[in-house]
């Protein structure tokens, strides 16, 4: 957020601005966001409801280790370069 306030940038930006040498974030700028320089946003776009209540979405990952905000657990390890992987989210759970 600094340096969006420091350079006038912007604070919601797409994955390409932070990785433009991979393809697939051009692809996938409808279905996720970055807020600020380390937190990425992966909407649930569709409502996919199973029994029990939770929501599985595909999501596309840059190259990294993702960690979930709430408890800093890894979700996500992509250190080998950008992939997608498939996030439970249940109802209700902020």
């Amino acid at each position: 957020m600094f340096m969006a306030n420091y350079t006038g940038g912007t604070v919601a930006y797409p994955l390409f601005f932070d990785s433009p040498d991979d393809d697939e974030t051009f692809n996938n700028v409808e279905a996720t966001f970055m807020l600020g320089d380390s937190l990425k946003i992966s909407p649930v776009l569709t409502s996919n409801a199973s029994a029990a209540g939770s929501t599985e979405f595909e999501s596309y990952f840059t190259q990294g280790i993702w960690r979930d905000v709430y408890n800093y657990s890894n979700v996500v390890n992509a250190s080998l370069g950008g992939a997608y992987f498939n996030l439970t989210r249940k109802y209700g759970e902020t």
